[in-house]
C-alpha cells in the first residue's frame, strides 16, 4: 500500500487516450546535387487522466486535455553529402480542471500526515508554443562525419503533482507554466575498418525550469532558470567476424539558478554518470550469447541539513552489474531468448532509492532473475 495518502490509499490513474497523425512525405529534386523530402502533417489528441485511490478518493480530478499540433520537416541533401534538417511545430493544448478537494498528505520530512482539504476551483488551462529545429550533418569520408543539431522542447510537467499539492482555491493561484527548452548538441561518427566510435556533446537551457522540491516537507516545483549539459562516448570493435566487444560512457550535469545563486539539479533530474561494455559472440549463425556491464558512478553534490537529506538529494554511491543474454533461431518465424539479470546477484540499492533519501523507499535491487521469452513471427 501507498504511505503518500493519509490512509494508506493505493493512487492509481484512469487514463483514456484517443489520437491520430495525418502524416505527408513530399520529395523532390532540385538537381543530381540538390534533392531531399518534405513531411508535414497534423497531430490530434484527446485525453482524459484521473487519479483514484483503491478506496475511493479522489487525488486528482478528471482532466480533460485537447492537444493540436500542425508540423512540418525539410530535409535537404547537397552534393549527396551534407545533409540538412530544419522543422517547426506548433503546440496548442488545452485542460479543462474540474472543481476538486486535496487529500491530507504525507510530509516528507516529518513523516506526519497534513494539509488536505483545499477546495479548488475549476477552470480552463491553455497553452501555446511554436517550437523549431535544425541540423546539419557533412558524411563525405568514414572516419570523420560530424554534425550540429539545435532543438526545443515544450512541457506541461507533472500537472497532477502540482494539482494535488495545491493550497489555492483558484487554478491562476497555482503556478502551471509550461517549459520550453532551448537544446544544441554537437558530435560525430567515425569508421576506422572494424572500429566504429561515436561522440556527442549537448548543451539544455531553459529559462523556467521545473524541479521537483520539498518546501517544510510538501512537494512543490521550483520554477527557476536551468543549464543541463553532458557527452557521451561510445565504441564497438569486430575482433573476428564471430566476436564483438564495446563500450560507451556517459556524464551529464546540471545547475539551477535561485536568486543569483547556482545550484546543482537533484537525483531525480540527473543520473550518475554511467560506463557500459559488451561482449558479444556468435556461436553459430543463429545463436547468439552476450555479456554485458553497467556501472553506475557516484554522484554526491549536496550535504545533509541536521542530519538529513532532502528529496533528491541523497548521495549516490556506485555499483557495477553483470547481465547475460542469449539468442537462438529456431526457424525463420520463432527464436528463442534467454536472459539471466544481475548474473553475479549483487547486492545493491537502486540509483532513485538513493536520491530519495526516504527510509520509506529505500530499497534493494533486483538479485539474479532469469527471463525466458519465446518469439513467433505470423
Amino acid at each position: 500500500m501507498s504511505n503518500f495518502f493519509e490512509g494508506n490509499g493505493q493512487p492509481g490513474n484512469l487514463d483514456k487516450k484517443r489520437g491520430l497523425r495525418i502524416n505527408l512525405n513530399s520529395p523532390f529534386k532540385i538537381s543530381e546535387q540538390w534533392h531531399g523530402n518534405i513531411v508535414y502533417g497534423l497531430d490530434l489528441l484527446s485525453d482524459k487522466t484521473s487519479t483514484i485511490l483503491t478506496d475511493g478518493r479522489i487525488s486528482v480530478a478528471e482532466m480533460k486535455m485537447r492537444n493540436l499540433a500542425p508540423y512540418f520537416q525539410v530535409k535537404s541533401i547537397f552534393l549527396n553529402n551534407i545533409i540538412f534538417k530544419a522543422g517547426a511545430r506548433f503546440e496548442n493544448i488545452n485542460i479543462d480542471v474540474p472543481a476538486y478537494t486535496t487529500l491530507s498528505s504525507r510530509n516528507y520530512i516529518t513523516g506526519s500526515y497534513a494539509g488536505g482539504g483545499t477546495l479548488v476551483n475549476g477552470g480552463k488551462l491553455n497553452y501555446n508554443a511554436f517550437v523549431f529545429n535544425a541540423g546539419l550533418r557533412y558524411n563525405k569520408v568514414s572516419y570523420f562525419k560530424p554534425f550540429i543539431s539545435f532543438s526545443q522542447s515544450f512541457s506541461i510537467g507533472d500537472l497532477g503533482l502540482v494539482l494535488r499539492s495545491a493550497t489555492a482555491n483558484t487554478l491562476a493561484d497555482i503556478t502551471t507554466k509550461a517549459v520550453t527548452a532551448n537544446n544544441y548538441e554537437a558530435g560525430f561518427s567515425s569508421t576506422f575498418g572494424k572500429l566504429n566510435i561515436e561522440a556527442t556533446s549537448f548543451i539544455s537551457t531553459s529559462k523556467l525550469g521545473a524541479s521537483y522540491v520539498y518546501i517544510d516537507g510538501r512537494a512543490q516545483i521550483a520554477r527557476s532558470p536551468e543549464n543541463i549539459h553532458g557527452f557521451e562516448l561510445s565504441a564497438d570493435y569486430s575482433l573476428t567476424s564471430n566476436l564483438s566487444i564495446g563500450g560507451s560512457y556517459s556524464y551529464s550535469e546540471g545547475k539551477r539558478e535561485i536568486n543569483g545563486t547556482k545550484i546543482y539539479l537533484g537525483g531525480d533530474r540527473i543520473s550518475p554518470a554511467k560506463t557500459t561494455a559488451f561482449v558479444s559472440y556468435n556461436i553459430s549463425p543463429v545463436w547468439l550469447i552476450r555479456v554485458q556491464m553497467l556501472n553506475a558512478g557516484n554522484r554526491q553534490r549536496f550535504d545533509a541539513v541536521n542530519g538529513k537529506y532532502s528529496y533528491g538529494t541523497g548521495p549516490i554511491n556506485s555499483f557495477t552489474l553483470f547481465n547475460l543474454f542469449s539468442s537462438y533461431t529456431l526457424d525463420k518465424r520463432s527464436t528463442l531468448q534467454i536472459g539471466i539479470e544481475n548474473i553475479l546477484n549483487r547486492n545493491y540499492y537502486t540509483i532513485p532509492s538513493q536520491w530519495m533519501s526516504d527510509n520509506l523507499s529505500y530499497v534493494k535491487g533486483t538479485g539474479a532473475r532469469l527471463n525466458i521469452n519465446y518469439l513467433y513471427k505470423f
